[in-house]
C-alpha cells in the first residue's frame, strides 16, 4: 500500500464530514466518520493524526454529555447499558 498526498486530504476531508454532521446534531454519522478518520490514520502510521483524532473524540464526547446527556452515543446511555468509556477501561487493568 502506498501512501500520497491524497492520503492527507483523505483524512483531512474525513474530518470535515465530521465536524459538519457533529454541528448539525447527527452524532451516529459524525462517529462513523471520524471512525474513518481513526482508520485512515492508522492505515498512515501517523502518531499525530491518531493523537488529533483522540482529542476530538473526547471533545465530541464531552459536548454529546452535556448538550445531550440521554443520546444513545452518551456517557450516561453508555453506562446504563453496561458499556464504559475506552479510558475508564484501560484505566482498569
Amino acid at each position: 500500500m502506498t501512501y500520497t498526498d491524497e492520503s492527507d486530504l483523505i483524512f483531512e476531508q474525513l474530518l470535515l464530514i465530521n465536524r459538519r454532521t457533529f454541528e448539525g446534531q447527527w452524532y451516529e454519522t459524525a462517529y462513523h466518520a471520524l471512525a474513518a478518520a481513526f482508520h485512515r490514520a492508522q492505515d498512515l502510521r501517523d502518531i499525530e493524526l491518531l493523537v488529533r483524532v483522540q482529542h476530538l473524540a473526547q471533545e465530541q464526547m464531552n459536548a454529546i454529555d452535556q448538550e445531550a446527556p440521554h443520546h444513545a452515543l452518551s456517557s450516561l446511555s453508555a453506562h446504563t447499558r453496561g458499556y464504559c468509556q475506552v479510558d475508564e477501561a484501560t484505566h482498569k487493568s
